[in-house]
């Protein structure tokens, strides 16, 4: 019969905290390594130099926002098609 005085059951406490402690440590540097790399997705595009730049940067903002209204107009007529509302003809 072991208690917790025993080497052997001594030795395999140790073992678990250690692994737990591990364990923890990598958590924590994979959870900075997610923050890391979200922090850099979402980090806003350096500051244009020069005019080619300041162009590319007017040209990807615009056609952002043409898709932007097109997914849009293209989920309000989903909506209204799932409700059953028709598109009124001018006459």
């Amino acid at each position: 019969m072991s208690t917790l005085l025993d080497p052997v059951s001594t030795s395999i406490l140790e073992r678990l905290h250690e692994e737990q402690e591990r364990v923890r440590l990598e958590r924590d540097r994979s959870g900075q390594r997610i923050a890391d790399a979200a922090r850099q997705l979402l980090a806003p595009p350096p500051a244009a130099t020069s005019k080619a730049d300041i162009a590319l940067s007017l040209l990807q903002n615009g056609m952002s926002i043409a898709k932007g209204v097109q997914t849009g107009v293209s989920v309000v007529a989903a909506v209204r098609t799932m409700l059953g509302l028709k598109r009124r003809l001018k006459k």
